[in-house]
């Protein structure tokens, strides 16, 4: 990947990052904080892709612990997600 697709990418993360901290702030929702979570991971992910490629963490790329962590913290996100419009639901 190139590098101006990866910084477009941190770029798009980061405004991802700040919606979802918003949206946070202003319901109150945990699973919002999982998805702002998971785009803290994502630009981790790309920074340390980009610019320390060769860094490690417990033997294997830091970047490829980021993406692994972005996928986990979405998930419970999702599962939160799921959580909340079930009660929701359930409500009404």
């Amino acid at each position: 990947m190139s590098e101006l697709v990866t910084i477009a990418l941190i770029v798009i993360f980061s405004i991802h990052l700040i919606v979802f901290l918003h949206l946070y702030v202003k319901h109150k929702r945990p699973y919002q904080l999982y998805l702002a979570g998971a785009f803290v991971w994502l630009i981790l992910y790309q920074v340390t892709r980009l610019w320390w490629n060769e860094m490690t963490l417990f033997g294997y790329a830091a970047h490829a612990w980021f993406r692994l962590a972005a996928w986990l913290t979405t998930g419970m996100g999702l599962l939160m997600y799921i959580r909340f419009r079930r009660l929701s639901s359930k409500r009404h």
